[in-house]
């Protein structure tokens, strides 16, 4: 009779617990803003149970990977009716983050670097191009550049990244590159034709890094503007020394007016141009009527002039 009634006792006592345990299922795939993970993340719960805090959370970005026995162990300390179906079974956490994406750190960078006296002109590359940080959700403390440093004598600079992390904590990493000089160099607006001459109105201006401009290309639109294209210039392209010549005033085989000029006289006379020439090009002449070949200057246009000298 005594063995029966222990076993009646008994069977009650297990109900009474099963009444008092919550029933639960668990959320595989869990994503978090705090910095703390509470049961009702991780299972199906309400109430009080539900915003027990059960692990810290992981740092923006960055996940939490529960196994079937941590998880078991919170159920049952907790007070849920779960169990793991299999040991493979486990629980994800991750925590909700704010990308801080590679511009605004750059950005920032600049700025740290301009208050130490890098001028407007210079520019900054990072040494690695995926620079990133993230944040918590809810950060309000921005991340920081500290101790900027730059050589222009090495065209290096140095500064650290300091993000925000949990609990009052904070990341650092060293970030480095290169800067760089910019110089506003003169490129053509429009698609000049070989022969064509460049005006003011076909240049316009653009800012490249100096180390990168050649040693022939033209930087000064006195040395463009007036000048004859020797071959097709694209649009937007530097002007290199040899892409541009004088205007060629007398062509090859022209007629042109030969002009003798002496201390006392100024005879005229018609030619053939036997090479081509700019203003003060020396050039051959064949005079048409003696077919003698003389040599002049080229003065303008289809002009040669030959200057004789009498003597005393």
């Amino acid at each position: 009779m005594k063995s029966i009634l222990s076993v009646v006792i008994a069977l009650l006592f297990v109900g009474t617990s099963a009444l008092r345990a919550e029933a639960a299922s668990l959320k595989s795939s869990i994503s978090v803003q705090a910095e703390v993970v509470k049961l009702g993340d991780l299972f199906t719960v309400t109430g009080e149970k539900a915003v027990q805090i059960v692990a810290r959370s992981p740092a923006p970005g960055e996940r939490l990977v529960l196994n079937a026995g941590q998880l078991d162990a919170m159920a049952k300390s907790s007070g849920i009716d779960w169990t793991p179906d299999n040991r493979f079974v486990r629980a994800v956490v991750t925590r909700q983050a704010r990308i801080i994406d590679t511009e605004e750190i750059k950005g920032q960078l600049v700025a740290a670097l301009r208050s130490e006296g890098l001028e407007q002109s210079w520019q900054v590359e990072l040494g690695k191009n995926d620079l990133t940080a993230r944040i918590a959700m809810d950060e309000d403390r921005p991340v920081r550049i500290l101790n900027p440093r730059f050589s222009i004598h090495s065209k290096r600079f140095s500064a650290v990244l300091e993000t925000p992390r949990s609990a009052g904590a904070t990341d650092r990493q060293q970030i480095t590159g290169t800067i760089y000089q910019m110089m506003e160099i003169p490129v053509l607006s429009r698609r000049v034709q070989r022969g064509d001459i460049v005006g003011a109105h076909d240049l316009e201006y653009v800012s490249r890094p100096q180390e990168k401009i050649g040693r022939t290309t033209l930087i000064d639109k006195r040395q463009i503007v007036g000048k004859q294209a020797r071959r097709l210039l694209a649009t937007g392209k530097p002007i290199r020394a040899g892409d541009l010549q004088p205007p060629v005033m007398v062509e090859k085989g022209n007629l042109v007016t030969v002009v003798l000029r002496t201390e006392k006289m100024l005879i005229s006379a018609r030619g053939k141009a036997l090479d081509n020439g700019a203003a003060g090009d020396i050039i051959r002449v064949l005079n048409t009527r003696s077919k003698q070949t003389i040599e002049g200057i080229v003065e303008s246009r289809n002009r040669v002039v030959v200057a004789f000298s009498t003597g005393r």
